[in-house]
């Protein structure tokens, strides 16, 4: 009987460890995945500044035609299901 407890006490340990280390991998490459992405969006960011401070009439104009767009997408009505009377009569 002790020597089945041993046995599971040292399963569960393996499955302990191995838990630890996968947990710690996937943290170190969270981690790493995190920098990238950063590193990344503050390239765009710079890049981004660099080419509006460059060209800000162009800027201005790309802003307002996509605020145009968006605008006139978003106001739009809505196709809605509707019932007409001879529907709702039937």
């Amino acid at each position: 009987m002790k020597n089945h407890v041993d046995e599971i006490q040292e399963a569960a340990e393996d499955v302990k460890s191995h838990a630890k280390s996968t947990g710690a991998a996937a943290m170190d490459m969270g981690r790493a995945t995190y920098r990238l992405v950063q590193d990344k969006a503050v390239t765009a960011a710079k890049q981004t500044d660099r080419a509006v401070r460059g060209n800000p009439y162009v800027a201005v104009g790309l802003g307002f035609g996509a605020g145009l767009i968006l605008g006139a997408y978003f106001s739009r009505p809505r196709a809605k299901a509707r019932k007409t009377d001879a529907d709702e009569q039937d």
